[in-house]
């Protein structure tokens, strides 16, 4: 999920600067067949072989033709290394990524670019880059690696890639003698390395982050499908070795990687309540899928089409749009997954699918527990699973299921992330609310003090007062009530705490219906509850956990 999934066409560039293929055609032949095979290959095990066999074939030549060998290795070895670790990363083979890692940190690796500054800063790069995945279980270690690769990928902005050059600056691009070959490689490469770091920013729940380097990436990919324009219609031309069939077959994969770009922005931009923005973004997603889906390059079935309906549905939800346009949205996936055949069908388009009817169309857990059995290692999408599943049992008043889950959630960020990642200090205080509503106080004043030790790494540290002095307070509230103690006081300053958060509002009405309860004070609760209601059907709707205070309306 977070390689770089092209790693192979960017050792292709050196080869063909090598000096010894100019004399020697065999090496270049064969190399350049691995590449075509390269090209073709549909799973990351059959790349491994052939960039393997390409280190393999480079080796040979360096040993047989080069007489003053001052090295062990042929110039780039240990780049090749780099990219063969990203393709390992994919079929989660850890192990051998540390192993052939080892041989890299531990190895001279400067001696392959004393003179050559732009093949260090690409080596950097990349290298940084997989040493900060292969940390993800210690986010600030990762976020200093990515930190450190965007350096390196600062370096091509300034020095060696105008088109990079021009957004950063929001400049024109100057097209004079533009090596157009060159300027998509670079793009491919770093873009793919902006689409890592949100992808760290966004586990550390740093979303405007996330969005600042995704957004980046957007800009460079928006002005080189411009240039491509400019020159389909021969405005201006430039150097290239690539003939017109080859420059439009890169044209639309830069569109469809633009449409899943501004999905990706479209998301971010809901879960920071940016709505305007996020409208923007989806309209503009839908206008590259819909021409893609047109020309029959992607099928509706894409996953990532279908995620960018289920956006566009979650945010007229958000805004309370008219429900016929939400009906459109529902009559618009039916048919496209009915119409589908069924091998057509990814795992991941029928999760979305299951995840997006439970959520919003009151269907059960059956079917989508069913395809989660069928996936391995995917960690990002068990945990949103597991997030969907607590909310789920809490609404269904199935609180003991509810905390096992919020449990395995917990482990889950433990065993890959650590305390940084965004959903650790979320979910420890979710378990500590079901604690508190099955009436189990000591056990959750216990497990909260889990979220007391590792609140240096909460992401929301403006917030992090307000919670400390919330939960403070609402365990001397239950503590004294039970105990029959006069709580007026305690009640007018738990009142009192504000924290700009929905969820909180929820958490203190829930907190005060127990409260009123323990008061004999039941229409007191009853209000409370309707108070309750209000926000989850007009300020954030949220079907699912509406009906945890419907039931407690009946009651």
């Amino acid at each position: 999920m977070f390689m770089i999934k092209n790693a192979f066409k960017y050792l292709i560039p050196r080869y063909k600067f090598c000096y010894q293929f100019k004399t020697r055609d065999l090496y270049e032949q064969k190399l350049n067949s691995l590449y075509d095979t390269y090209s073709k290959a549909e799973d990351a095990q059959s790349r491994i072989s052939v960039v393997n066999d390409a280190i393999k074939l480079q080796q040979e030549e360096y040993e047989q033709f080069t007489i003053d060998k001052k090295k062990q290795h042929y110039d780039g070895y240990y780049r090749d290394l780099v990219n063969l670790v990203q393709l390992y990363m994919q079929t989660n083979e850890r192990s051998k990524c540390q192993e052939i890692l080892d041989k890299v940190v531990n190895a001279n690796y400067y001696e392959d670019y004393v003179d050559n500054e732009q093949g260090k800063h690409a080596f950097l790069a990349e290298l940084n880059i997989v040493l900060s995945m292969l940390n993800l279980n210690n986010l600030r270690v990762a976020d200093k690696y990515a930190k450190t690769a965007l350096d390196s990928l600062k370096y091509f902005s300034d020095f060696h890639c105008p088109l990079i050059r021009s957004v950063a600056l929001n400049q024109k691009i100057e097209q004079d003698d533009l090596e157009l070959d060159n300027e998509i490689r670079n793009i491919d490469n770093i873009t793919n390395q902006f689409q890592l770091i949100a992808k760290i920013a966004h586990e550390r729940g740093q979303t405007q982050e996330a969005i600042d380097a995704i957004g980046f990436k957007a800009g460079i990919q928006d002005q080189m499908s411009q240039l491509l324009r400019q020159i389909f219609d021969n405005q201006i031309k430039v150097k290239t070795n690539l003939n017109q069939k080859e420059l439009q077959r890169y044209f639309l994969r830069l569109l469809h990687s633009q449409a899943v770009t501004l999905k990706l922005l479209a998301k971010y931009s809901i879960d920071i309540k940016k709505y305007e923005d996020a409208q923007s973004l989806l309209d503009a997603g839908f206008n590259y899928f819909d021409y893609l889906i047109e020309i029959k390059m992607i099928d509706p079935i894409e996953n990532n089409y279908i995620v960018h309906l289920i956006q566009q549905y979650r945010l007229n939800h958000l805004i309370q749009a008219e429900q016929s346009k939400q009906n459109e949205i529902v009559n618009k996936l039916n048919q496209i997954f009915s119409s589908a055949k069924p091998e057509d069908i990814s795992i991941y388009s029928l999760i979305d699918y299951e995840m997006f009817k439970i959520e919003y169309l009151g269907a059960n857990c059956e079917k989508l527990d069913a395809h989660i059995k069928e996936l391995t290692n995917d960690v990002p999408t068990l945990l949103e699973y597991y997030e969907l599943k607590i909310n789920y049992f809490i609404g269904q008043n199935q609180l003991d299921d509810a905390f096992q889950t919020c449990l395995k959630q917990i482990e889950l960020i433990k065993e890959f992330f650590d305390a940084q990642h965004y959903q650790f200090g979320g979910a420890v205080i979710k378990a500590t609310d079901i604690l508190i509503q099955q009436g189990k106080i000591d056990e959750a004043q216990k497990f909260f003090q889990t979220f007391i030790e590792s609140q240096k790494d909460y992401p929301n540290q403006d917030l992090l007062p307000g919670i400390l002095k919330f939960y403070s307070t609402a365990f001397q509230l239950y503590t004294e009530a039970i105990q029959k103690k006069p709580i007026q006081e305690l009640i007018d300053q738990f009142e009192r705490i504000a924290i700009p958060s929905y969820e909180f509002e929820l958490k203190k009405h829930r907190v005060m219906i127990d409260i009123f309860y323990f008061k004999g004070e039941k229409k007191s609760a009853q209000k409370r509850i309707e108070e309750a209601i209000k926000i989850l059907t007009h300020t954030y709707p949220n079907e699912i956990l509406k009906k945890q205070f419907l039931v407690k309306l009946k009651e």
